[in-house]
């Protein structure tokens, strides 16, 4: 049986600086204008503007945003292992937003029609690299490769 493997983007805390250039390439790719607060990797500050981490999608092995997707437009890609939105699908009720237990899925994105919708990292699934790992300065940010959890339960089963 062949192996299916997940990607899955990774941020070592103890070299990001916060220089947020890889949510200024997230939101140019996503948007076609320089906007942080508009990627899908979050670059958190404290109150006084002092870099604290960054929230990128963990695209879960049983992603509770997709359970919870009332319009059926968060999905996971049983090949690749990612989660993604369609922005025209979605009806903006918030419940990817609500459940998601990293807080890593916001109400900033738009779609074609500009009606606000969820919005988070889809590990840029149509590039063999996402654009957050070739900027990172660093290189803090890095996909990992996994077996998924359904051929690794499979095989423990044996």
């Amino acid at each position: 049986m062949p192996k299916l493997k997940h990607r899955k983007i990774r941020v070592n805390p103890d070299l990001c600086t916060g220089c947020t250039l890889c949510a200024e390439a997230c939101s140019v790719r996503k948007f076609g204008a320089v906007n942080p607060r508009h990627a899908g990797i979050t670059i958190m500050r404290d109150l006084f503007e002092r870099f604290e981490g960054q929230l990128v999608c963990k695209h879960c092995d049983e992603p509770e945003c997709v359970k919870a997707c009332m319009s059926g437009t968060m999905t996971k890609d049983a090949e690749t292992g990612l989660v993604s939105n369609d922005p025209d699908k979605c009806m903006g009720c918030w419940m990817c937003v609500m459940v998601c237990p990293y807080g890593s899925i916001t109400d900033k994105g738009t779609n074609s029609k500009k009606q606000k919708t969820a919005l988070k990292c889809d590990g840029c699934k149509d590039l063999d690299t996402p654009v957050c790992v070739l900027v990172c300065p660093t290189k803090a940010i890095m996909v990992e490769e996994t077996e998924s959890l359904l051929i690794r339960s499979m095989q423990n089963e044996k």
